[in-house]
């Protein structure tokens, strides 16, 4: 069962829907409904939360976002040019096939420290192309607009890169 109190969603994994109400002028306070924390420690991205406290977040985001607006956040996230360290992890995964898989463990390390809670499974198809599935453990709240969001992060790193074949 999903513990409660673990802080396994870093405070950096909400900074996309912030940017996102920003632009909407969204007031941010409106997010935080039945959410424990105040807005000044959810807009450090050195804190972190429990997974159910990013789910309550996010529902209360759905009245303000469609579908296709949680993927531009993803995107949105690395065009800012915050999630410098992404770049480089897209870079090592689409660049060169033999270094991926060799460094295919300590590159998911930084993955997962935005969230423990989600783990994923790399699929080594051809030369310079993957397939990364993330699935979420067993015994979690399932949030559809995390991988949403993680899908237009996907999309965003591999253009930043320079590969369009996503």
């Amino acid at each position: 069962m999903q513990p409660s109190n673990k802080k396994e969603v870093s405070c950096k994994a909400l900074a996309s829907v912030f940017l996102a109400a920003e632009i909407k002028n969204i007031d941010k306070n409106a997010l935080l409904e039945g959410v424990p924390y105040k807005l000044e420690y959810l807009l450090n991205n050195r804190q972190r939360v429990e997974w159910w406290v990013w789910c309550k977040f996010i529902s209360n985001s759905r009245v303000f976002f469609s579908p296709s607006e949680f993927e531009d956040m993803g995107a949105r996230f690395i065009k800012s040019g915050t999630y410098i360290e992404g770049t480089l992890l897209a870079f090592f995964l689409f660049s060169t096939n033999k270094f991926a898989r060799f460094l295919n463990k300590q590159v998911f390390k930084l993955a997962e420290s935005i969230c423990s809670c989600i783990k994923q499974h790399t699929e080594y198809i051809d030369k310079n192309n993957i397939i990364v599935t993330l699935y979420l453990e067993e015994g979690y709240e399932f949030c559809p607009e995390f991988f949403l969001i993680s899908k237009g992060t996907w999309e965003q790193l591999a253009l930043q890169i320079g590969e369009n074949n996503r």
